[in-house]
């Protein structure tokens, strides 16, 4: 009898592995397809007119197409230079360590051929949110290292025009420029701050980016990244009409209008995006696949918050995503084991690729950034401890350098 207990015990325990097997499997066997089949949609649908290079730096569709290298000495040796300026000009929170691994493209960008390329314009005006803040700290220490001021501008236009007000930083009209001195005369850059403040009355794109693109010229660009980041799953819709607006607007414009695609997030959360519980507290990941495609396992630190999170903002607009990717079970994007959601981590440069397919007029200009940043190999491009939506330095000089790629294209 015991011999025979025994033999039952082992079996049964056989049988609790093989079902324990069976169910990892067709877990692992959904996360594979979910992946393949966002892979499809991206395949279908970014068979666009754009320029894609062999090389993984252009307009990719994956992460698998771009490959790093390491930073020569005197790369590493002008990355500390912007390190630097920026601590000495008050931005310490942009001057995170210098990167010694770097994007690899047959096209090199160095920061020589930033200030050669942005020289032939008389005005470069920056509009967004604080990425774009980020970025245009980091471009001014770049293109003069020496800078030690930033002033903030007081008008635009003169007696009549748009006036700057103080203490809107959060609805646009937070002016700032810098003026770069070349062998050709000067480049004078600007930046304008806003966030998602679409339907508010004050408001940059009804401001300083209708202004901007109406009196700029032919010698003048702008650049944007749309407020790409302040836009949730239960807003994306509106995230689709701000690109509407930037493109009608960019039609009445003589200068060239190019649009940053929404960088990754590398939270701890089930697919990387941000939820409420990890400001300032949880470290950035790398992202493997399973957070790429929404399915990474993540410990919350405040449930009740989270679950409110995942429930209000978090929560995707169904008919909307349904048309982004039509065989995605919907009621999978909202389960309760994933925080904030289901969602791809690229579900932004989804919504922005396929309108760019949609939108093909070539009135604004796609910076491709997304996968390119997503490729890192080890670790990722998040700014550190708490904060992984901004960019680390080299994050932010590799979004000015395929700026910069695409100039030149």
């Amino acid at each position: 009898m015991k011999k025979l207990g025994t033999w039952m015990g082992r079996r049964y325990t056989n049988l609790l592995v093989i079902l324990a097997i069976i169910l990892i499997g067709k877990q692992l066997n959904k996360n594979v397809s979910l992946l393949n089949y966002i892979s499809t949609i991206r395949t279908q649908s970014y068979s666009s007119t754009s320029t894609t290079t062999i090389d993984g730096c252009g307009r990719v569709n994956n992460r698998n197409s771009s490959t790093w290298r390491n930073l020569q000495q005197y790369e590493i040796a002008n990355s500390t230079q912007v390190q630097t300026c920026l601590k000495r000009i008050g931005r310490s929170n942009f001057a995170t360590p210098v990167s010694k691994i770097g994007l690899n493209c047959s096209t090199p960008i160095n920061f020589e051929s930033i200030r050669s390329t942005l020289s032939r314009y008389d005005m470069v005006w920056l509009h967004g949110d604080s990425i774009m803040e980020q970025t245009f700290y980091t471009l001014a220490c770049l293109m003069n290292s020496s800078i030690s001021t930033l002033p903030t501008e007081a008008a635009l236009g003169g007696p009549g025009k748009m006036r700057w007000t103080p203490n809107l930083a959060e609805k646009g009209r937070l002016i700032e420029k810098f003026t770069f001195i070349h062998a050709r005369g000067k480049t004078e850059f600007r930046y304008s701050r806003f966030g998602i403040q679409w339907g508010l009355q004050d408001n940059l794109y009804k401001y300083d980016f209708p202004f901007a693109v109406r009196s700029l010229t032919s010698n003048d660009i702008v650049l944007t990244t749309g407020a790409s980041s302040h836009y949730t799953p239960s807003k994306a819709s509106q995230y689709e009409k701000a690109l509407d607006f930037i493109a009608s607007q960019s039609k009445l414009s003589n200068s060239s209008v190019y649009l940053f695609e929404p960088t990754p997030e590398e939270w701890s959360t089930t697919n990387g995006l941000f939820t409420p519980s990890c400001m300032w507290r949880c470290g950035c990941e790398t992202l493997s696949e399973e957070r790429m495609a929404g399915h990474a396992k993540f410990i919350t630190k405040d449930k009740a918050k989270d679950e409110q999170y995942r429930l209000k903002d978090g929560k995707p607009e169904a008919e909307f995503f349904q048309k982004l990717y039509p065989k995605m079970n919907m009621t999978e994007l909202v389960h309760e084991s994933c925080i904030p959601n289901c969602l791809p981590n690229s579900w932004r440069t989804d919504i922005l690729r396929k309108w760019e397919d949609n939108n093909s007029s070539g009135m604004v200009h796609i910076v491709p950034i997304y996968w390119q940043l997503a490729s890192i190999p080890n670790g990722n491009t998040g700014r550190g401890q708490g904060d992984c939506t901004h960019r680390n330095l080299y994050g932010t000089e590799l979004m000015i350098s395929q700026w910069i790629r695409t100039l030149d294209s």
